[in-house]
């Protein structure tokens, strides 16, 4: 095994890394008469990040976008009837790159890149001609019209105006998280409650840690971004503070002959480190609020605006 670990060297958890991992492993097995995994992807050819997040349960942007496309092609028998209905989940269609694209999205996203190539798209059309209950179905499916106003009839309700503030440091944090947890009932409740945003309806698949983040506001009393950072800076100061006296004591401790007083300097440091744990865990929850807020709020600004009536290009759907 020693040969094995200098072909690796220092291990740095990377992509490369895993594949010599998984070469190595392929190696052993084949010199043991074991079977092995022939030309298979690495992560199931997905992203890292997206491999895991779905191992543990979640659907990532991709995954919801691929569903998406799916619905859109099980309700369209031509071109026309696949943008009408995609135009109706929010997104916009390129044919020249055969992308698809929502308004708040930097890039689009091709196609091919989600299984669906050109030729795959004609031959679904094709299949949906030639089913007699097709129309019959599409006729309960028609394309969406984007006159929801739900969130704004939400914030009128809260009496909350979404440009409340050009301060980012004054962004209400916790009335943000209220909304979309809020939303999220409507839409389960509510009869023809919709989002139009796709970027906004692929955030609200994880409302369970839109309701972990509130309470975890509300607990620490912190509304604004302002009341995060705060809070941010003196939990760093408290961890740093205990980490110095933890390292005295590590110190003492290596230079400790006395069994009896080296004892009671690893009980003294061991309870430094309990303090020390819950901190970081607290710290690192706040972080992650303060970096995900502002965009959050961008993206209720953006639905908020795409509830108000506009003449797009697709204006003629809507009649």
């Amino acid at each position: 095994m020693v040969g094995y670990a200098k072909k690796i060297g220092k291990y740095r958890n990377s992509r490369e890394q895993h594949k010599d991992i998984r070469r190595i492993s392929d190696e052993i097995c084949k010199a043991h008469s074991k079977s092995v995994l022939e030309n298979s992807d690495f992560y199931g050819g997905k992203h890292r990040g997206e491999y895991w997040y779905e191992k543990k349960g979640g659907i990532t942007h991709r995954e919801m976008l691929r569903r998406d496309i799916e619905y859109c092609l099980t309700y369209s028998s031509n071109w026309r009837e696949f943008e009408k209905q995609l135009y109706g989940l929010g997104y916009a269609i390129d044919y020249t790159r055969m992308s698809v694209k929502s308004k708040d999205w930097q890039r689009a996203v091709r196609l091919n890149r989600l299984g669906y190539t050109e030729d795959v798209i004609i031959e679904r059309f094709k299949t949906n001609r030639q089913n007699p209950y097709f129309y019959a179905t599409w006729n309960s499916h028609l394309p969406k019209k984007r006159r929801s106003s739900t969130l704004n009839k939400l914030l009128k309700e809260l009496e909350w105006d979404i440009d409340h503030t050009n301060s980012t440091g004054e962004m209400m944090a916790d009335v943000i998280f209220y909304i979309l947890i809020t939303l999220f009932k409507i839409l389960a409740e509510v009869t023809g409650a919709e989002i139009l945003s796709p970027e906004l309806r692929h955030e609200m698949r994880d409302v369970k840690q839109f309701v972990e983040d509130y309470r975890f506001l509300r607990d620490n009393n912190l509304r604004t971004m302002n009341d995060l950072k705060t809070y941010i800076d003196s939990t760093e100061l408290e961890i740093g503070a205990l980490m110095y006296q933890r390292d005295k004591l590590k110190n003492k401790v290596r230079r400790e002959t006395t069994n009896e007083v080296k004892t009671e300097n690893k009980a003294q440091r061991a309870e430094l480190t309990s303090q020390i744990k819950p901190l970081r865990k607290k710290l690192r929850r706040a972080r992650e609020i303060y970096e995900i807020s502002p965009h959050l709020y961008e993206l209720l600004r953006t639905e908020a605006e795409l509830e108000k009536p506009t003449r797009a290009r697709y204006y003629n759907y809507e009649r």
